[in-house]
């Protein structure tokens, strides 16, 4: 599973590739699911199907048509499931409901009076089978309307009312803030430590005594050229359309790219560690 929330209905049923979005059918002809993915040892359509329940289905296609998109309802609060050694800590004669982790602040959960420690017994009346069904619950809930909670506090019962929101969005779905693009570090040098090749480090770099080009002797992390693989031991070939033989010559390819404005250069580079034939 995904997420806390997926609830997948297991079928022996055929699910074929390109099948996913499709009506998942009872024996009575009901659709039941949505076909959804296939645990498969090949890469036929051998193995199990699982397919979204239909209600499930239903509430993101009522909460499409309704708003346009869909916010789940909030209380503010981490969950966990009641395991058997948590039950004997607690004085529980068995392990049930979910205790509360952690509440957030300022949210619903903790307007209603939950505390860190509560078990959730029941939720809307209802007695969630385990923590992801009470999540399932608490997603469905009608925003706005408060619903009772029966939790245990200290080995006592009693029921909270808590009003769900809608799920927070975040500051630029709302119109609120602006979106900005993750920042990137880009230094003049782009993170290359650069050595003009010498038969020295031909030799200790295990080159070829005409190798040409620009050895790289280290590479900054975080950097675009760590992201896109380069390593120290590769040799810079061309930078744009101009052969380098020094670092002076890659920095001033560089600076000039930069002057224009250029988001990106093209290097020609053979790579110490090789998968195929030649610079890349």
């Amino acid at each position: 599973m995904d997420t806390p929330y997926d609830d997948f209905i297991q079928t022996d049923a055929a699910i074929n590739h390109g099948n996913s979005g499709g009506p998942l059918f009872n024996r009575s002809g009901d659709v039941i699911g949505v076909d959804t993915a296939i645990v498969s040892p090949t890469t036929g359509s051998v193995g199990l199907g699982f397919a979204i329940p239909a209600n499930d289905a239903k509430f993101i296609a009522d909460r499409l048509l309704r708003d346009g998109h869909v916010r789940p309802a909030y209380l503010g609060m981490k969950i966990d499931q009641v395991t058997q050694d948590m039950a004997v800590a607690l004085g529980m004669p068995q392990p049930t409901g979910s205790i509360v982790a952690a509440v957030h602040q300022g949210g619903p959960a903790a307007a209603a009076g939950l505390q860190g420690g509560d078990v959730i017994l029941q939720y809307d009346s209802q007695t969630p089978s385990d923590e992801r069904a009470l999540l399932r619950a608490i997603a469905k809930s009608t925003i706005g309307q408060a619903v009772p909670a029966t939790v245990s506090r200290a080995g006592h019962e009693q029921t909270l009312r808590v009003t769900p929101i809608a799920w927070p969005e975040p500051e630029t779905a709302s119109g609120t803030g602006t979106a900005s693009k993750p920042g990137m570090l880009v230094p003049s040098n782009l993170g290359l430590s650069l050595s003009m090749l010498t038969a020295d480090l031909r030799a200790r770099n295990m080159l070829l005594m005409q190798q040409a080009g620009v050895l790289v002797d280290g590479v900054a992390a975080g950097t675009d050229a760590f992201d896109r693989g380069l390593v120290p031991g590769d040799v810079i070939l061309r930078v744009q359309d101009s052969e380098v033989g020094s670092p002076q010559q890659v920095q001033a390819a560089v600076d000039a790219a930069r002057a224009q404005h250029k988001a990106f250069i093209l290097a020609l580079v053979q790579s110490k560690q090789q998968q195929n034939p030649g610079p890349r």
